[in-house]
């Protein structure tokens, strides 16, 4: 050994030491359990999934009488013997506050660390307000009511036959909706939208990513879709009513009409302004650096 490995070496045992009494895990000490775990079902009432580094699904399924709770927890340790003890007394809290709210969490021995994290799959027969925040994997929601909230980042956000007011916030991961009912609020990045049958007011947010939505087919508006670097194709309905205002640059605008309920259009390089039928609010389509298609069925 010459004298700069010898010196390396020197210098490299001291900031493992930091790292290790600052929590940090090193890579490749991690050790995983499946965990199952029932509770007593309260209905329309709400529930709250907090994780990390995982996927979370919240699934209504009206053959159940009780919720069904199943995780995959993971540990990480400075050592694989301490990976595997953390794990070994790794737990999920299933609890429920004073507003009868559910809340369902994974514990970390001695707090959480690097390399800790937790996939949950929840089965129930109701839920009346749902609220997802997790990091690092996908959110599913179906067939649930009330408000949704759902905050994760590098995962994907999927949300089907929603009743109820929806805000859906993520990055670097594709929002998908279809048949939802209630105010929509979707705000992403780097990760396509496609919103589909979505009955209430509409306002989508991204960037670098395209957008594809349909309105439900007696819904009168207002929706608001907001890209950067992304084509929009928007299609509205026989009840649709408003003016649409669309605005791109360095791409082309098309617009149909198939219902002959168009009373006007004005259109101006890449700047268009469309007036549906009688009354109703302004709609918005924006884009840069990306096409628009806006389409009116009979």
């Amino acid at each position: 050994m010459d004298i700069r490995t010898r010196r390396s070496n020197r210098l490299i045992a001291p900031a493992l030491a930091v790292l290790l009494l600052a929590g940090c895990v090193p890579s490749g000490f991690r050790t995983s359990k499946t965990m199952e775990q029932n509770a007593i079902h309260m209905s329309q009432t709400p529930v709250t999934v907090i994780s990390r580094n995982g996927s979370v699904q919240v699934i209504a399924d009206p053959t159940l009488a009780d919720i069904q709770i199943s995780a995959r927890i993971t540990c990480g340790g400075a050592t694989q013997a301490q990976a595997d003890d953390r794990l070994a007394d790794a737990s999920i809290d299933v609890s429920r506050d004073l507003s009868r709210r559910l809340t369902i969490k994974p514990v970390f021995p001695g707090g959480e660390r690097n390399g800790d994290g937790a996939s949950i799959t929840v089965r129930l027969p109701d839920a009346c307000g749902i609220e997802v925040d997790t990091s690092n994997g996908a959110v599913v929601l179906r067939g649930l009511t009330g408000e949704a909230i759902v905050d994760t980042s590098n995962g994907s956000v999927t949300v089907e036959d929603h009743n109820g007011q929806a805000t859906l916030e993520t990055s670097n991961g594709r929002v998908t909706v279809t048949g939802h009912v209630g105010p929509l609020d979707v705000d992403t990045s780097n990760g396509s939208v496609k919103a589909h049958q979505i009955a209430g007011p509409v306002r989508i947010r991204t960037s670098n990513s395209s957008i594809t939505f349909s309105l439900a087919p007696d819904q009168p508006g207002p929706i608001r879709l907001d890209t950067s670097n992304g084509a929009i194709r928007a299609t509205v309905g026989p009840a649709f009513v408003g003016r649409v205002r669309l605005d791109t640059s360095n791409a082309r605008l098309r617009i149909e009409d198939h219902s002959g309920r168009m009373k006007s259009q004005s259109v101006h390089r890449s700047r268009a302004t469309v007036v549906v039928g009688e009354g109703g609010s302004v709609s918005n389509l924006d884009t840069s650096n990306g096409g628009i298609t806006f389409i009116v069925e009979g």
